[in-house]
């Protein structure tokens, strides 16, 4: 062999052991500046909540890299889902805590002795709650809008506007159940959204770099990996109705049951031979309520906890539905229905003593009459006539509110026959901690809105204003309705010398069977259903003094 191809064959032998060597040591510098992060919980105890709450607060700060297993740890706590299947109505970080009161749906921040309380002005029955820093993020119940909202009240921003039925917000992303109830990842801006699986679900918990849900087609818990990759089903069960995750295993709520089984669905017992409604925990107990009536259209729940052994189960409440764990408190609701009221209260943990959160100095009131006055200005600047302002005015109710659900409906009319047109509305206030109805009407007084007369009307939802002069003579009526196709309430008021004076309308003669209800200006209609398809009642006219039949209505579609 010539002395040239031994030299070639030696100088590709060191330059194949250099680039060998200098792998290696590159290597072994990525290695070492590597940082270990330890898992959500340890596998044979659970991490103390108030630690578990901020993980990784004592880590080096590597937010800089897009690394999802470090921002879930350090953003995210277990507590975060099973509080959302709770309703989600109450969060901490640190010493502050914000939550939805339990008898007006009002969104508030306090300390964690809730004694100094701030209230954020018109944001009602939000549900969802989470505390992140400066930011508290909320999903409003009516909208199902994903907001955030800082600590301080000063911005509100709408991050989704429709679909969000889940969220859980991480360092960079905020990971949410949305349109088909599919699970998706977005910028915490909302921008970049990213699909990360199609099946119907709910009940999306993290936990060691995974996410875990409920695909709701099968009533099976799956998970999948943070990208929504390696989707796969866990357990052997269906059926289920929510989970939690605690000490890597997951309990598992189920018809009559709760069912204990590992992560990765492995193991499946069950834990509590019980018909559960909710469930939550902290680092000592489970804690659950239960449906004394065996059915779960009425709020007859009791609360009872059970620690992680199964054992000394002791009951807490026998008026509890939802239960929300914080750092050092536990907090229960049972909201109202139309056979209970609400109750919501505290209780420390590890304690049996319960506080009821009763503020009784909350108030909201639903109309900004400020506000709707200078629009009003403005209009008139324009040249609109008093009757056009009144018309745009309340074409646009809902913008002089803080929370346009507050506003049940709003009409316009001569109610007194004047030729000036009024403003006829049902709202809704908050005053001294209770839920105040409210029919009242608004006129234009030197170009300015007064509530020239208002009454207090029955708890119920008046979604329908008729003024109509069906007592004939004099002023107009106004009749309002409540939200029941069958069986309505409703209540006739007269408007006299600036004051509406409800009617009793049995009085009136309008005693028929009210199943069906329809007022119009030339006759009133009062009907019910005798069998299917074939109805009976009376027409009334006024005769000057009361509502007399005047003829009767059969209809047969048999």
């Amino acid at each position: 062999m010539k002395k040239w191809h031994i030299a070639c064959i030696v100088i590709l032998l060191l330059i194949v052991a250099f680039c060998i060597a200098f792998v290696y040591r590159s290597h072994l510098l990525e290695n070492n500046n590597a940082v270990s992060v330890p898992s959500n919980l340890d596998d044979n105890t659970i991490d103390d909540l108030s630690n578990t709450q901020n993980h990784v607060a004592d880590q080096p700060d590597i937010t800089s890299k897009p690394n999802n297993d470090i921002e879930v740890k350090k953003y995210y706590s277990l507590n975060d889902s099973a509080n959302i299947i709770n309703q989600g109505f109450a969060a901490q970080e640190g010493d502050t805590i914000v939550y939805v009161d339990g008898y007006t749906g009002m969104l508030l921040a306090t300390d964690s002795e809730f004694s100094n309380k701030r209230v954020y002005d018109g944001i009602l029955n939000a549900k969802n709650v989470l505390l992140k820093g400066e930011w508290i993020y909320y999903i409003n119940s009516s909208s199902n809008s994903l907001h955030k909202l800082k600590l301080d009240g000063t911005e509100n921003i709408t991050i989704a506007d429709k679909d969000i039925a889940e969220a859980i917000v991480t360092d960079q992303f905020i990971y949410y159940i949305g349109k088909n109830n599919n699970i998706y990842q977005m910028d915490l801006d909302g921008l970049n959204v990213k699909q990360l699986n199609q099946e119907y679900c709910n009940n999306i918990c993290f936990y060691n770099d995974k996410i875990y849900y409920i695909n709701r087609n099968r009533n099976e818990i799956y998970r999948m990996n943070m990208d929504g990759s390696d989707q796969e089903k866990i357990s052997q069960e269906n059926l289920i109705g929510s989970f939690i995750i605690v000490n890597d295993f997951i309990y598992a709520v189920k018809s009559n049951c709760v069912l204990k089984m590992k992560t990765d669905g492995s193991v499946s017992d069950i834990f509590l031979n019980e018909k559960v409604a909710h469930i939550n925990f902290d680092e000592n107990y489970f804690y659950y309520t239960t449906n004394r009536s065996g059915s779960f259209i009425y709020n007859n729940y009791t609360l009872f906890r059970i620690d992680h052994g199964g054992k000394e189960k002791m009951q807490l409440s026998d008026n509890c539905r939802y239960i929300n764990v914080l750092n050092a408190s536990i907090l229960g609701w049972v909201p109202k229905t139309y056979k209970t009221t609400d109750y919501f209260f505290s209780m420390k943990k590890g304690s049996t003593d319960i506080h009821e959160l009763f503020d009784k100095n909350l108030n909201y009131n639903t109309l900004n009459l400020d506000k709707m006055n200078q629009f009003a200005a403005e209009r008139f600047k324009e040249g609109m006539s008093p009757d056009e302002v009144v018309e745009t005015v309340h074409g646009q109710i809902n913008t002089f509110t803080s929370n346009p659900k507050t506003i049940q409906q709003a009409v316009i009319a001569d109610i007194d026959m004047d030729g000036r047109t009024e403003m006829v509305i049902t709202y809704t206030n908050i005053e001294n901690s209770t839920w105040q109805h409210y029919l009242s009407v608004f006129a234009l007084e030197n170009n300015q809105f007064i509530e020239i007369a208002k009454s207090k009307t029955p708890d119920a939802n008046f979604i329908t204003i008729d003024v109509l002069d069906i007592m004939t003579g004099g002023n107009k009526e106004i009749i309002i309705m409540d939200d029941h196709y069958e069986y309505p309430a409703f209540s006739i008021f007269t408007y006299e010398n600036q004051h509406l004076v409800e009617q009793d309308t049995n009085k009136l003669g309008l005693n028929g069977i009210n199943q069906f209800v329809s007022f119009g200006a030339d006759r009133n209609l009062i009907y019910h259903r005798v069998t299917d398809g074939f109805f009976s009642g009376s027409y009334y006219i006024w005769d000057g003094t009361q509502f007399v039949g005047s003829e009767d209505y059969l209809y047969d579609g048999r």
